[in-house]
């Protein structure tokens, strides 16, 4: 498919296996006000999510605690799910690095923050994901050569916009697609990891406020039952679309 980007080595794209604990959270800064991080003002405070999973990557829940002036560590399942629901939220709080979140924190509390034990031992309110078995999407038959064919989608809320597109563009991980046939479908990935292909698409659901990505694994002989390249990738895809500034709902399996 000329569509596609074929990433066949994990050296040419950064891909890790063993992503670092402190890479597994998300951190993001919480403004005041909506312009706030246009005009330069500091935030007033910082969030640190994980996604909890399922031993086959599906999303369990969002553990989550904020910290903000006058009212230190809390934790809260309903920031979470307005973060993903609503818009007003969204626009206060910005994606970050784990630098720029600790460089945040340092500003507001002259501490260092954190490091991912302890943000964990903060986690007290979980946001749940309800859980039920994987509905079939596609075709039953897995293709000769492969043990297994699962599909997932990562769901994201927000406005991706041009900018955040044209960056995609640029990390290789995705190749832009124009087909008036799927006209929702904007980009197009695979990767060959191991025994292991995948292949995925960006798609734009609804009126542009919400996203997801859309993954095939087609999963080849291995020792493992859940292979750690999937999940790895999973996280990859989600931590993309993230630090283009849109905010990861769930990860759902279909099959």
């Amino acid at each position: 498919m000329d569509a596609e980007v074929r990433l066949r080595t994990r050296g040419s794209v950064g891909y890790e296996a063993d992503p670092a604990p402190d890479c597994e959270l998300d951190y993001y800064l919480v403004y005041a006000e909506p312009d706030d991080v246009w005009r330069g003002v500091a935030p007033c405070g910082v969030a640190v999510e994980e996604f909890v999973l399922h031993e086959d990557f599906a999303a369990a829940g969002v553990d989550s605690a904020v910290w903000s002036a006058g009212e230190g560590w809390w934790s809260s399942a309903g920031f979470s799910r307005s973060l993903r629901a609503d818009a007003r939220v969204r626009s206060v709080v910005r994606p970050a690095s784990r630098s720029a979140a600790a460089e945040a924190y340092r500003r507001l509390t002259d501490t260092d923050l954190p490091l991912a034990p302890q943000l964990r031992e903060l986690f007290a309110d979980r946001d749940l994901r309800p859980g039920s078995a994987p509905l079939r999407l596609g075709p039953a038959q897995v293709p000769t050569g492969f043990f297994d064919r699962r599909v997932y989608r990562i769901l994201f809320a927000g406005d991706l916009g041009e900018h955040g597109m044209a960056d995609l563009w640029c990390r290789e991980w995705l190749q832009p697609v124009d087909d008036p046939a799927e006209p929702r479908v904007l980009g197009r990935g695979s990767l060959a990891v191991q025994t292991h292909e995948f292949s995925w698409e960006l798609r734009r659901i609804g009126f542009g406020m919400a996203w997801s990505i859309d993954l095939t694994a087609l999963l080849g002989s291995d020792s493992e039952s859940e292979p750690a390249a999937l999940g790895t990738l999973l996280h990859r895809l989600r931590r993309l679309l993230r630090d283009q500034g849109l905010i990861p709902v769930t990860v759902e399996r279909f099959s």
